[in-house]
């Protein structure tokens, strides 16, 4: 425990200085132009599709799809089974039926349900016997496809006063993915948007702190969490950083700046829908009763998590 705790202890003292855009992979995207040219020594096929093709005439072993690539085969044929963990930041506005409406009016099938309690982060829900057991029974109640979990926002950014509650978080996370995975589901991380408050508070504390600030916190934080339980994860904190940059009066938030409002919860799901289908939700044709051209331009900022997204 102790080199876990040193290991974690170490990438938070990292994070803390991490920018947005070191954390969500701006690296991870190609120049077509360095893609598409050949060798000028060799005339090794460089594409993808050609490096594909070299490896089965050597190999004559097909490539087999990604878990990822069956999933969403299967989501546009019998259908697939996603189960929301979380806080109020996942049930706000029933978020999860919101995700399964954009799914069905782009004609894949899918069943969306949560498991879900106000102000609980993982480390209270694996503290709390009752609650944990809940999470367990829930998890093992149905043959799911995804699981997505929420990592606690605040407690990252109170290392100063509880130095512990991180490592609480991430070793309650790690405990959740391998009830996740037991299963047979795949773990999805959801990576929260800050509060809009100018401070943040927990357990009696209170530190001052934009909500871009505390967003991209949250996101460094669920990057290092990601990469060490090897799980994929939905930075929603990334579309609401670049769409608040741009327009600070959106209205992503309800009134009491924690939480999200309708459209800050359609955003979210429309982040969702980007990540686990690897594509664009800007032409579906759904918008959760907003106004068509707002709820466009959520779904086309949803979009841009392709870049974000292997």
């Amino acid at each position: 425990m102790k080199k876990h705790l040193r290991t974690i202890s170490a990438i938070l003292s990292l994070i803390m200085m991490l920018p947005l855009a070191s954390c969500v992979g701006d690296s991870d995207v190609t120049d077509a132009s360095t893609t598409d040219a050949l060798d000028p020594e060799t005339d090794a096929p460089t594409t993808e599709a050609e490096k594909v093709e070299q490896t089965e005439e050597e190999t004559h072993i097909p490539v087999q799809p990604s878990e990822w690539e069956l999933l969403r085969d299967k989501a546009k044929n019998e259908g697939i089974k996603v189960l929301f963990i979380g806080d109020s930041l996942t049930h706000y506005n029933e978020m999860p039926q919101i995700f399964s409406a954009l799914c069905k009016a782009a004609g894949k099938k899918v069943i969306a349900d949560r498991q879900t309690k106000g102000g609980t982060g993982i480390a209270m829900l694996r503290e709390d016997p009752v609650l944990w057991k809940t999470v367990s029974d829930k998890i093992a109640s149905d043959k799911w496809d995804i699981i997505v979990y929420q990592p606690n926002r605040n407690n990252p950014v109170m290392t100063e006063y509880f130095p512990y509650y991180p490592w609480k978080e991430y070793s309650a996370a790690k405990d959740l993915v391998e009830l996740i995975k037991a299963n047979g589901a795949i773990p999805l991380q959801y990576s929260s948007f800050g509060v809009n408050k100018g401070y943040v508070t927990r357990s009696g504390c209170t530190k001052k702190m934009s909500r871009a600030e505390h967003t991209n916190l949250v996101t460094a934080y669920n990057a290092a969490v990601s990469d060490m339980l090897g799980s994929k994860t939905v930075y929603t904190g990334a579309t609401f950083n670049s769409l608040l940059a741009k327009d600070p009066k959106l209205g992503l938030y309800h009134t009491d700046n924690s939480h999200p409002s309708p459209a800050g919860s359609y955003l979210v799901a429309a982040d969702f829908y980007t990540v686990i289908f690897g594509e664009s939700p800007a032409d579906i044709n759904y918008t959760y009763g907003l106004d068509a051209e707002l709820a466009a331009t959520l779904r086309t900022a949803a979009a841009e998590l392709l870049t974000f997204a292997p």
